[in-house]
């Protein structure tokens, strides 16, 4: 029976065999899109996956409305991650970057400028952050000057033609020496790291030292141990903007109080609210 029903049944397909095709040719497209599209999930939800302790990483964050604005910002100012740390216990490890952008660099003998667009400055523990290994280099001293960069192994090969070259000198936009304290490998492609390929010491930036509050130009992670609780985290950084913010703008700002402070943003409706997201929830909300 089961034979002569595969019989009945090719026949059917032989005689109608534009229909066939039609619905063969369905059946594939949508295979393949339900396969395209899992492979997407796939890759979103292991987006930072790959680093060590990611589910104990969270980047701080600001939510800001002002004006009848409301702004998110994936960063905050240069000191915060400093207090945080010392304030929190539970707080294993605290990394900043700052965001380098566009860059002309080329070797110290070489005229010709090449251009990167990946450059970012770090702290020299954001190695230990993510748990990343160096190629070449000592990871408990790189970074650790001004005018130290880390590179990838494309970019070492990109401008010196291998992968040796600690110790070299980099000139940047012409003016800057930077030397290549540091080879790292290339980094995963569906991580927050993807863009980079270069590591500037974060020390060799003057406004990386600032205690000014404002100019949230800083990316900041910090990572938990074991147990930590986030709820009372969250519930520090809600006095942040009393304890901290408003204190250093009161000193520039004669008659500002606290209490005045508060007043005007209960009074207009603007806030300002720090928080964090998980590493693993970045793209969700980058």
């Amino acid at each position: 029976m089961f034979k002569l029903n595969i019989i009945i049944a090719l026949r059917s397909l032989v005689k109608q065999r534009f229909f066939t095709l039609i619905n063969v040719f369905g059946l594939v497209i949508g295979i393949t899109g339900s396969l395209l599209i899992a492979l997407f999930i796939a890759d979103e939800l292991s987006y930072n996956t790959m680093f060590a302790d990611a589910d104990r990483i969270y980047r701080l964050d600001i939510d800001h409305r002002q004006g009848g604005e409301t702004n998110y910002y994936a960063s905050v100012s240069s000191p915060m991650g400093a207090v945080v740390e010392k304030d929190n216990p539970q707080i294993e490890l605290m990394t900043r970057f700052r965001m380098v952008g566009s860059t002309l660099l080329h070797p110290k003998d070489v005229v010709k400028n090449g251009k990167e667009e990946g450059v970012v400055a770090a702290d020299s523990n954001f190695l230990d952050m993510f748990g990343l290994s160096l190629a070449a280099g000592n990871p408990q001293a790189v970074l650790s000057s001004p005018n130290t960069m880390i590179v990838t192994k494309t970019v070492a090969k990109k401008y010196f033609g291998t992968t040796d070259v600690l110790g070299k000198v980099m000139v940047l936009n012409d003016t800057e020496l930077y030397t290549i304290t540091g080879v790292i490998g290339d980094l995963p492609t569906n991580s927050l790291l993807r863009d980079h390929n270069i590591f500037l010491s974060i020390d060799s930036f003057e406004d990386s030292k600032s205690t000014a509050w404002n100019g949230w130009s800083f990316p900041t992670f910090v990572k938990f141990k074991e147990g930590a609780n986030l709820d009372d985290f969250q519930a520090y950084l809600d006095t942040v903007l009393e304890n901290y913010l408003i204190p250093w703008a009161m000193t520039f700002m004669p008659g500002l109080t606290k209490e005045k402070m508060m007043e005007a943003q209960k009074a207009s409706g603007d806030f300002m609210k720090f928080g964090t997201t998980a590493l693993k929830d970045i793209l969700l909300r980058t």
